[in-house]
């Protein structure tokens, strides 16, 4: 039996992909490697690391890598995600799966061809070189134009998602305020009717995209009638202002920031018209937090398969008294371990896939897979930073940095115990007290 140490695949699940699927997983593969993983010209660290030090994620910054001798190539972020497609992947799978023509697709800036199985390779291939950058991308694709897709007029639909598919326009998604945790219903921010326009007041915190990157969000308040609508509002908007968060020791390599809404005027046409259930609105929120999740729970197996990798590489090449590390009996349990874990996390992904593509996941499923794979991806990081010892303190070796992100990817979204209380939910029937 022959393993590939560098994208651990046990059972060969990839074995299930298509040939569509396969080419977007070695695209996005290729990117990571050739790019997030690899020393532009004057720099000491990969990029993602040298981003991670810098605390930011400069889309439009030109980055020079040597191909050779004689050839050198340049690139800036936005646009290589772009030609990737992975703006409008989740959105295409999901037309996909409404069954959507293709003259529509190409109408909102979707490539036709993309499934979810696509939308979770990708998303692993993203976060094997780091969360930030996967956090960026699927606030991008699976909350912001998610919501506006599945929320919005025709209009807006028309107007927004080609310039959010191309990456003309970034967008970042306003909802989480402080205090209120996960319960979306004790939300404070405010919008009151004036003629035609809504006049909002508030404040949102741990916004990925909102600190410099965003041109638009979509912001999450309560209308007069304590019912949850969402606004798209453009940077610029009177009123609308936004802050980096500052001394991060986690997602440093992603634009996170806070907003404040101070009597912001929005005309009545950015509303997005459609929210359920009536009484509440609480549910067309939570639907597009479903999107997000999906890609978490791929993407946490390229952060388990990189702390893997590392360790392998660290352990076929340490000497240590009686011979090489990789032939200890304590260090092969702990490979078995990190194994059965990152297997457990694949076989998740893939059957809530599955599901997905046939209409029949729930969002109780989405809450395992959350849970389970944030879950396993730090246990497999653990064992592997206990592994390499003091050689991941610095971000030469990638396992303390996945770590630290693993951290902030296991609370947002959705913390473990509330995916636990949403499935215990599920499996005796009611809410625990």
């Amino acid at each position: 039996m022959k393993i590939n140490s560098g994208y651990l695949d046990f059972f060969d699940l990839d074995r299930i992909l298509s040939e569509e699927n396969l080419a977007v997983r070695d695209s996005v593969r290729e990117f990571t490697n050739k790019i997030l993983l690899a020393k532009p010209k004057g720099f000491e660290l990969s990029l993602v690391s040298e981003l991670y030090q810098r605390g930011e994620l400069p889309l439009d910054e030109k980055f020079i890598f040597a191909r050779d001798k004689k050839n050198e190539e340049v690139i800036m972020l936005r646009q290589c995600l772009a030609d990737m497609g992975l703006f409008q992947i989740c959105l295409s799978a999901t037309m996909k799966l409404a069954g959507e023509s293709e003259k529509k697709m190409e109408s909102y800036g979707a490539t036709p061809g993309f499934d979810y199985f696509s939308y979770g390779v990708a998303m692993r291939e993203i976060e094997r070189g780091d969360s930030g950058i996967r956090s960026f991308i699927s606030v991008q694709c699976g909350l912001v134009m998610h919501a506006i897709y599945s929320l919005g007029s025709e209009d807006q639909k028309l107007k927004w998602l080609p310039l959010l598919a191309s990456g003309q326009k970034i967008g970042c998604f306003g909802a989480t305020e402080s205090g209120s945790g996960s319960n979306v219903a004790d939300y404070k921010t405010k919008a009151v009717k004036d003629g035609k326009y809504y006049i909002l007041n508030g404040a949102k915190e741990w916004i990925t995209n909102a600190a410099a990157l965003a041109d638009i969000a979509i912001i999450w308040a309560k209308t007069e009638d304590g019912i949850l609508r969402a606004f798209i509002v453009e940077r610029g908007t009177p009123g609308f202002s936004t802050s980096k968060i500052e001394y991060k020791n986690s997602m440093r390599a992603s634009d996170t920031g806070c907003i404040s809404l101070a009597d912001c005027r929005i005309p009545e046409e950015n509303i997005l018209p459609i929210f359920y259930p009536q009484d509440t609105g609480n549910k067309s929120l939570l639907q597009c937090f479903s999107q997000a999740r999906f890609g978490i729970g791929w993407g946490m197996i390229g952060v388990a398969q990189a702390c893997y990798k590392e360790a392998h590489n660290f352990v076929t090449l340490r000497k240590v008294s009686g011979g090489m590390l990789d032939s200890k009996q304590l260090i092969q349990e702990d490979f078995v371990e990190m194994a059965r874990l990152i297997s457990c996390m694949q076989l998740m992904s893939n059957e809530i896939t599955m599901l997905r593509e046939q209409n029949k996941m729930d969002h109780e499923h989405i809450s395992m897979v959350k849970m389970n794979n944030c879950d396993f991806a730090f246990k497999v990081a653990r064992i592997a930073d206990r592994i390499v010892a003091s050689a991941s303190i610095t971000d030469e070796v990638c396992i303390g940095r996945h770590l630290n992100n693993i951290r902030a990817v296991d609370t947002y979204e959705g913390a473990y115990n509330i995916h636990k209380l949403i499935v215990g939910r599920a499996l005796l029937g009611k809410w625990a007290l």
